[in-house]
């Protein structure tokens, strides 16, 4: 019972771990804007190759393998190396910046390809490691749901200012029939002309990695000898006294089945939301609203704005609610926005952008609420945030696959994938929490029963003397 309660006493705020923090930050951050900058200057890519759209658009299937195998060797590699997890974390900041800076002087597709396929990886090692990284640095505090939800803010802000970043050194021009002008000497006439082109902005991007991996050496030296006994205690190989009988944490079995829920969960939730960011603006164009390209566009930023707001105020609201008091706020949100537009979506422009809104501020937390909830039932470490983010990045996968070959003749399939999607991560959840539920109370019995026989054998002990 001494453990137990010394498990659940709050540790105050630490400064060193706040200075610790603020890089892992900054690397989402930047990492949201590079990984988001590919989108609004695929044009210019495809005007230095001088390739079909097909060809270049393949750039996003390579970073999302390479998302993939960061993901598995992020989980495999950050438990055994964690003496040096603040280096590693800014190695794949090195990574994505040299990936990065060489994209638009590349003039062969492989060389694009490969390139790409860094980029996710890089972008896999951060996003896994990251999360991770900045839970066990605050675990046991209040601030822990706060911080992590920082993380998905600061990416999601670099999201939103990726494709404003790109506006000044964008040179793709098309004509009056849409047929693209630009050959590659035509490009290179342009960027003589503008001066500023993606030349000029991708290796600035990778200048900013190169800079922000000063601030994860700094981090590295300061991390202090407190801060290694937590990183040690998430080890598999680890030996945590919390990891008793008397715990989630000390049965592998159970363990494993929450992982597996949770996992699940995530394939639903992470596919359904890149899903419906991806192809709204599709939907827009093919519903029976048929709205232009412009007023199409503008749905994105009704998606986003509310989706970074949200994420924002999770930084403050998550001291003061439950991570499955946010889940469940989140879950509704965003059932009743993909109702919304299921309903009057396809012939109500008001409607759409409601059900837009609501889908923005739903999705906003679904991944980081599953993380530190789970986080508040077993031990995370790198392997179980490997294993999330790959179920994640899986679904999108499966859900972009999928959609692909659907949406433009039955966009009204959009909402009712989102639909489904969330019914089946809310009942997902519930049983998660029944199974949890019931694991807890019998572990709190078997502790009882511990306890007085304990209790009983020190009396006939007294007894004897």
């Amino acid at each position: 019972f001494a453990s137990s309660m010394k498990d659940h006493e709050v540790k105050p705020f630490s400064w060193k771990n706040f200075i610790k923090t603020v890089p892992i930050w900054m690397g989402f951050f930047i990492f949201g804007i590079c990984d988001c900058i590919r989108g609004p200057t695929i044009l210019d890519l495809k005007d230095i190759l001088d390739v079909e759209i097909s060809e270049i658009s393949l750039i996003f299937t390579f970073f999302s393998m390479g998302s993939l195998a960061g993901c598995i060797l992020s989980s495999l590699i950050l438990d055994t190396l964690r003496k040096y997890r603040f280096l590693v974390l800014g190695g794949s900041l090195l990574l994505m910046g040299s990936s990065t800076a060489a994209l638009p002087y590349s003039y062969n597709i492989p060389v694009i390809y490969f390139l790409s396929l860094v980029s996710g990886f890089s972008s896999g090692l951060k996003m896994t490691g990251g999360n991770v990284l900045c839970a066990n640095l605050w675990k046991g505090t209040k601030f822990c749901s706060s911080f992590v939800h920082a993380n998905q803010f600061a990416w999601s802000l670099g999201a939103v200012l990726a494709p404003i970043t790109a506006k000044p050194f964008q040179t793709h021009k098309s004509n009056k029939n849409g047929q693209n002008m630009n050959t590659t000497y035509a490009y290179i006439k342009d960027v003589d002309m503008q001066k500023y082109s993606i030349r000029t902005l991708y290796p600035i991007l990778g200048s900013l990695c190169a800079l922000l991996f000063t601030c994860f050496i700094i981090a590295h030296c300061k991390d202090d000898e407190e801060t290694m006994e937590e990183a040690k205690a998430v080890g598999v190989n680890s030996s945590n006294p919390n990891q008793s009988s008397f715990s989630i944490d000390g049965n592998l079995k159970k363990k494993m089945v929450l992982t597996g829920m949770i996992s699940g969960f995530l394939f639903l939730a992470i596919g359904s939301e890149v899903v419906f960011r991806t192809y709204l603006t599709v939907f827009a164009v093919e519903s029976p609203l048929l709205l232009d390209m412009q007023a199409a566009t503008n749905m994105s930023v009704i998606f986003f704005v509310p989706f970074a707001l949200m994420r924002f105020l999770l930084i403050f609201l998550a001291v003061h609610l439950s991570p499955m008091i946010i889940l469940l706020l989140s879950l509704i949100l965003s059932s009743f926005g993909s109702l919304t537009i299921l309903v009057f979506g396809g012939t109500f422009l008001v409607g759409l952008q409601i059900g837009t809104a609501l889908l923005g501020f739903g999705f906003a937390s679904l991944f980081s609420g599953a993380f530190i909830w789970f986080q508040t039932k077993v031990t995370m470490n790198n392997k179980i945030g490997g294993v999330f983010t790959f179920f994640g990045s899986a679904g999108a996968q499966v859900y972009l696959t999928f959609a692909s070959q659907v949406i433009e003749n039955n966009p009204i399939y959009l909402p009712y994938s989102v639909l489904g999607s969330m019914i089946a991560c809310t009942s997902l959840l519930g049983v998660a929490v029944l199974v949890v539920r019931t694991w807890e109370n019998k572990i709190e019995e078997e502790k009882k029963n511990a306890y007085q026989e304990s209790t009983e054998l020190m009396n006939m002990n007294q007894f004897k003397h």
